[in-house]
């Protein structure tokens, strides 16, 4: 998937591809997503909850870090 290789690749050259947020399928990713959120510098982070793709846009939301 895009969005693993561009993390993983973030992770490699921070500087170079901080192009696009860092992304979760909270199915998979879950533990990650919630380390991301304990980190102290994530204390004023927003996140885009989408649903799955059949939604049509409907039912994204917005989520503060806490």
């Amino acid at each position: 998937m895009l969005w693993r290789n561009i993390n993983r690749m973030r992770l490699k050259f921070p500087k170079d591809f901080n192009i696009s947020p860092i992304s979760y399928i909270l199915s998979e990713d879950f533990e990650a997503f919630q380390a991301d959120r304990e980190r102290e510098e994530s204390a004023n982070s927003l996140y885009i909850l989408k649903p799955v793709a059949a939604s049509c846009g409907r039912g994204i939301k917005l989520v503060d870090s806490r």
